[in-house]
């Protein structure tokens, strides 16, 4: 255990940053470091979990007769909800929108926001009330995540290496959730490694984390049933906040080399950028 301590995680968001582009990495690096501006994707991105956090009540046993809102679906989870209908979400949160980001003028995370053009404060707005819409309606459909699993990073140990991961939501019935206005095909699902990382981390902590299993709604003997590595029982489902489609996958071990191998290469690759960014500063003359 101590030697397991002493590893330094290793952040799959970071890495997935990185993967996708250079030097998103490094300017989140100096956002999180100096209060220089955040790009408009990345507020509205802030924007968007604030308002689905915010759209439920601040208890989860709710009404006369304290039903557990988890169990809750439709008309009688609306009405337990901050607005009772999808369309009233969209509109509230597009107008609360409007009202504080006026003209490309305003903050969010009290940062100042970098746009990429003149009308992307606009635009957003429509594609946030859209994201909106079909959240409430996934809700309504599905019902709610377990609600201490939003946005939540988690740690496991794989081998020698301890990673952190984020879950954007867990649901009982082993779905691990990931939500977002990017369009993913079926094929980018099933060949993201990233996927795998968050199936692994589910599996290894349902096994390993008797909180966590019981949280998740695992029975004892299903965990235990499972071998090492990933359970080909769970799935990740990916909501399209943009379209209101649902996309699923799966994993099994034989996805866990692949997966290792992109991590290595990524590794390799911020090693190297760091170590030529460092040297350009220091030739740097200003």
């Amino acid at each position: 255990m101590a030697k397991y301590n002493q590893v330094q995680a290793i952040s799959a968001g970071k890495l997935r940053t990185f993967h996708t582009c250079p030097y998103a990495y490094f300017l989140d690096e100096q956002i999180r470091e100096a209060n220089i501006p955040i790009t408009g994707f990345s507020a509205k991105h802030y924007w968007l979990q604030n308002a689905f956090r915010k759209l439920f009540p601040g208890e989860r046993h709710v009404g006369h007769e304290l039903a557990d809102i988890e169990d809750l679906r439709g008309e009688e989870l609306a009405k337990h909800l901050k607005y009772h209908s999808a369309d009233a979400f969209g509109n509230a949160m597009k107008g609360l929108w409007q009202r504080y980001i006026i003209d490309q003028e305003g903050t969010v995370h009290d940062r100042q926001i970098a746009w990429l053009y003149n009308e992307q404060w606009w635009k957003a707005a429509a594609e946030i009330r859209a994201a909106c819409v079909n959240y409430c309606n996934f809700l309504l459909d599905e019902g709610p995540p377990i609600l201490a699993f939003r946005d939540k990073d988690v740690a496991f140990h794989y081998g020698d290496k301890k990673f952190v991961v984020r879950f954007d939501a867990i649901r009982r019935g082993l779905v691990v959730c990931e939500q977002g206005t990017k369009q993913r095909t079926q094929k980018d699902l099933d060949s993201d490694w990233t996927a795998t990382l968050q199936l692994l981390a589910f599996s290894t902590l349902a096994r390993s984390e008797e909180a966590y299993r019981i949280k998740w709604g695992v029975e004892l003997a299903v965990a235990e049933s499972w071998r090492e590595g990933i359970c080909p029982e769970v799935k990740l489902r990916y909501y399209n906040l943009s379209r209101g489609e649902i996309t699923e996958t799966r994993r099994s071990n034989d996805d866990l080399p692949e997966m290792s191998g992109t991590v290595e290469d990524i590794q390799v690759r911020i090693k190297k950028a760091v170590q030529r960014k460092a040297q350009q500063e220091k030739r740097c003359c200003l």
